[in-house]
């Protein structure tokens, strides 16, 4: 069973939605109109290995409300939920 962040509002897994845009993953993250909204990466390798893959996993997650949240990105489900735990301090 995956270990999910904690969150006392939404959670969002998502696989390849650049795909849904007919985007490369360069050019959907570009598109974030405030970098700071952008998701985060454990490393730029990571990135890099995502770009070079063509293989996106995003999670965004509210922790107490609907204000405040997280927005990570990694090449494979398993590093995403790693990144996850590694935020929370898990």
């Amino acid at each position: 069973m995956m270990n999910l962040p904690p969150h006392k509002c939404a959670l969002f897994i998502n696989h390849n939605e650049h795909r849904v845009y007919y985007e490369t993953i360069e050019h959907f993250l570009d598109c974030y109109i405030v970098p700071a909204t952008a998701p985060s990466f454990a490393s730029d390798e990571a990135k890099a290995r995502a770009i070079a893959t063509d293989e996106l996993w995003t999670m965004q997650w509210y922790p107490d409300t609907p204000i405040g949240f997280h927005f990570i990105a990694a090449p494979t489900l398993e590093e995403l939920l790693a990144f996850a735990s590694k935020i929370i301090g898990t």
